[in-house]
């Protein structure tokens, strides 16, 4: 697995390769994947990734979606019970997911084709919703690219987010590469 200076190092190359124009939307979708001990460091020095994006010349804007559950949750009428009641949250898996996409989908519609829409915080949407659910709904509506923070594993073409048993299949661009 690769170090944070390795994910920083493998995030610059990727942003030196060419931006095609005639992609599918999971083609412009990036996920950097990493081991899930970094995860605390790759939302603390998100920074990075930031400065290399606009010197190689890209637009930036970053979403925190543990922020975005966290204001979510604390406003939802439900609020209260769910806090005695943690195992219910899932049961409202998809009123959040209805929320992340809106809330998503209005930051990508201000953006142009040579933005990079950042999302960190992806290990928060674990046992509440499915990240790749968020993904397939917000690519779309992203003309640059769609970087995703991904706490997990990458192998064989599939995504498991925390190293969990569950994976998904998703075609979207792996960084760092495999052979980390």
């Amino acid at each position: 697995m690769a170090s944070f200076d390795q994910l920083v190092a493998a995030y610059r190359r990727h942003l030196q390769l060419p931006w095609a124009t005639n992609l599918s939307d999971a083609e412009r979708t990036w996920v950097l994947w990493y081991d899930p001990s970094l995860e605390r460091r790759v939302a603390g020095y998100s920074i990075e990734f930031e400065q290399a994006a606009k010197q190689a010349g890209y637009g930036w804007k970053q979403i925190d979606i543990a922020a975005i559950i966290a204001h979510w949750l604390a406003g939802n009428r439900h609020a209260e019970r769910l806090m005695r009641r943690p195992n219910e949250v899932s049961a409202l898996g998809m009123e959040l997911l209805a929320t992340l996409t809106r809330t998503v989908a209005a930051e990508a519609a201000a953006m142009g084709s040579r933005d990079i829409l950042a999302l960190f915080g992806a290990g928060s949407l674990f046992g509440f919703a499915s990240l790749a659910s968020l993904i397939e709904s917000v690519a779309p509506e992203v003309q640059g690219r769609l970087l995703v923070a991904f706490p997990g594993r990458h192998e064989t073409g599939r995504y498991r987010l925390l190293d969990a048993r569950d994976s998904w299949n998703y075609h979207a661009t792996p960084i760092p590469p495999t052979s980390y």
